[in-house]
């Protein structure tokens, strides 16, 4: 439940300023947790495209049409891109500053929108705060204090404390799906959907629900494998299939990843679970679900909402150099201020290339940032003295700054070659124990040849043996063959003599 804190309202407001069908978004998203779920096997969240819509909540004009041709046009280019191989190429080019400073503002504004839903009252169906939320109440401060103290209650507390606060809402409910119908899109709803939908969410959904997606991925899940490509594909199916029939524009969420890894997710075991949950409300209940979300309180949202904005800015704690900082800074200074993920991409990218520069054009060509913005250029001055100890002070500095980086190299250089002779060591190593393996082994070669000898002698004397007892046997009998013949003749001739005699 850790991604509902950016679900539930974004799906509530749609579902109450655009008449959003709820009962198909819950039957077609939860299929696509199941799905996700066991592909990635990793809690891959399912949200909400959400300028798609921020415009459908702010436009009274952008109806369910223009909302879902913006978000087949967005998933069509989505999955082009995921085909092609151009968004693995994305996600090479695009350097990880940037991608964590987009992160580092998605958090940000995750918190600060949190801290909303707890301070004020919510009218999600303007997309606007009421006022100051009371203290006390199944709604109130005290609550989202504990919430927030008490973070394991908040998994399907909100629930239970949507039907005490409202049980009238338990008597409206219709069992049983809505009707699954397919939208009809008029020219004019697919211009409007693509210019005031698709391409203010484009550059979004680019960076933070298949790149940021896929780096937060490698760092919470190394051993799990999430490509860009897949992502998109994914992401682009989703919406080709689904907004036919009026399911929501949805994408996967670096925020919603963090919320489901910040409350527990280890495995897509627990998004099958969520999207196991969604499919049965929608089979069962449709769209009379949306009477308990009205009632749901909107403060455990904010505390979901608020440890995901948490989890996700963090990841942002693993730049190690004050160039990637400053990127990271400058990205994300610019996506909040300016309001736009795009902005800030845009700004970051600027910045980082410029910092490359910096670094190619080596001390002699191009002098420090610190040194041109601390000093004008040479002034005009009619001293020659003082502009020589201007120009000198510069030189200085700049040559300070220089030594500072072939510092930095020459250490760089120093672990290198430690690295290489510790490898070489080992290569030795390996090689001298390699060596004494094949001296065992020709040992044992040697020793086995000689019991193989050994074996065939004692064979041939056993064999030689065996024909000697053989010979032997076979000459005493022909012995006992004659002597027994000499003895039949004698008995013979001399029996009768006897016989007489006797």
């Amino acid at each position: 439940m850790g991604d509902l804190g950016t679900y539930i309202p974004i799906v509530l407001a749609l579902t109450l300023a655009s008449h959003l069908n709820l009962g198909t978004t819950l039957i077609f998203t939860g299929v696509y947790n199941i799905v996700t779920g066991a592909i990635y096997g990793v809690p891959m969240p399912v949200q909400p495209m959400k300028s798609i819509a921020a415009v459908a909540i702010s436009d009274p004009d952008f109806g369910i049409p223009e909302v879902m041709a913006a978000g087949i046009c967005t998933g069509v280019i989505l999955f082009a891109l995921g085909v092609t191989g151009l968004m693995r190429l994305a996600y090479r080019l695009i350097p990880l500053p940037v991608v964590r400073g987009i992160q580092l503002a998605q958090g940000l504004n995750f918190a600060m929108t949190a801290v909303k839903y707890v301070r004020k009252v919510q009218d999600f169906s303007k997309s606007k705060s009421k006022g100051n939320r009371d203290w006390l109440g199944l709604d109130g401060l005290v609550l989202a204090i504990v919430c927030i103290c008490f973070i394991t209650i908040v998994n399907g507390a909100g629930v239970i404390l949507a039907i005490i606060r409202e049980p009238k809402v338990i008597k409206g409910f219709n069992f049983g799906p809505s009707s699954i119908q397919v939208i009809k899109i008029s020219k004019t709803a697919w211009k409007k959907g693509f210019i005031k939908g698709t391409i203010p969410q484009l550059p979004l959904s680019i960076l933070n629900s298949v790149i940021a997606v896929c780096k937060l991925s490698t760092d919470l899940f190394p051993e799990k494998t999430v490509t860009p490509t897949s992502v998109s594909v994914t992401v682009g199916l989703m919406n080709v299939v689904g907004c036919w029939f009026g399911a929501m524009p949805c994408c996967h969420g670096a925020g919603g990843l963090a919320g489901q890894y910040k409350f527990g997710g280890r495995s897509g075991a627990c998004v099958a679970l969520l999207g196991g949950t969604k499919l049965l409300l929608g089979l069962l209940l449709g769209s009379s679900i949306v009477k308990i979300l009205t009632a749901f309180p909107v403060g455990v949202l904010g505390v979901l909402l608020l440890f995901a904005g948490i989890e996700l800015a963090m990841c942002a704690r693993d730049m190690k150099s004050k160039e990637e900082s400053f990127v990271v800074l400058i990205c994300t200074a610019v996506s909040l201020v300016g309001s736009s993920a795009a902005l800030g991409f845009v700004t970051g990218m600027v910045v980082h290339l410029l910092l490359r520069l910096r670094k190619l054009g080596g001390p002699n060509q191009i002098q420090s940032f610190s040194a041109f913005w601390m000093h004008n250029p040479l002034p005009y001055n009619k001293n020659e003295d003082d502009t020589k100890s201007v120009y000198l002070s510069m030189k200085k500095e700049v040559m300070v700054d220089a030594g500072v980086q072939w510092t930095k190299h020459g250490a760089e250089i120093a672990e290198a070659h430690s690295l290489s002779r510790f490898a070489h060591m080992h290569i030795d190593a390996a090689k001298n124990r390699g060596e004494r393996l094949l001296d065992g082994v020709q040992s044992w070669v040697e020793t086995a040849g000689t019991h193989i000898s050994i074996a065939e002698h004692v064979l041939q004397e056993d064999i030689r043996n065996t024909a000697v007892s053989m010979a032997i046997d076979s000459k005493f009998k022909g012995f006992y063959k004659d002597y027994g013949k000499q003895f039949q003749i004698s008995y013979k001739t001399y029996a009768p003599t006897i016989l007489e005699n006797a």
